[in-house]
């Protein structure tokens, strides 16, 4: 009996791992294909989306720490309430003494006129006032009684006291800036 050989020869080996080889490239190839087409490659990065609604306000935090006491006001005339919260005049002439029909200049030398005037007064008795503030006039015109303030220019203001005049034995202004 002849020699019978079985099996396949080197030809054919090389020649079904080759085709072996080039199946499952072509299998992979289409899986990869069939993937991409179904999840998509990932595109450049598109443009922001508008603003949606705002939402609700957050509870409100806790309150924090109280700051320094600020200074305290000026004490009121004569014990009155009218002066508190004003601050410290920007001029304040101090208590002068005034005569019946004198005229004084004061030299406040605050740069402008853009200004607050306060003038009060203190009569024989030491009583602080305002009697007769801006002058007064009594029966036919020629007595003038009071003190008024007037001539207010950058640097200077002028008091005058009524000729006739008993209650402003002292003046004394004080002016602000504005």
């Amino acid at each position: 009996m002849a020699d019978v050989k079985t099996g396949i020869s080197k030809t054919m080996f090389v020649a079904g791992l080759i085709a072996a080889i080039l199946a499952s490239s072509l299998i992979s190839v289409v899986a990869m294909t069939q993937i991409s087409t179904k999840l998509g490659l990932k595109g450049e990065k598109g443009d922001k989306g508008d603003t949606g609604a705002t939402g609700a306000t957050g509870a409100t935090g806790p309150t924090g720490a109280t700051g320094a006491t600020g200074p305290q006001g000026l004490q009121g005339i004569q014990g009155t309430q009218g002066a508190r919260g004003f601050s410290t005049p920007d001029y304040d002439s101090g208590w002068i003494n005034i005569a019946p029909g004198e005229t004084i200049s004061l030299v406040h030398a605050l740069g402008t006129t853009n200004v607050y005037v306060y003038m009060i007064g203190k009569d024989a008795a030491g009583l602080i006032h305002q009697l007769d503030y801006g002058w007064d006039t009594s029966g036919t015109g020629i007595l003038h009684y009071g003190a008024a303030w007037y001539g207010l220019d950058a640097n200077a203001i002028n008091v005058n006291r009524g000729p006739n005049d008993g209650n402003w034995v002292q003046v004394r202004v004080m002016i602000w800036i504005i």
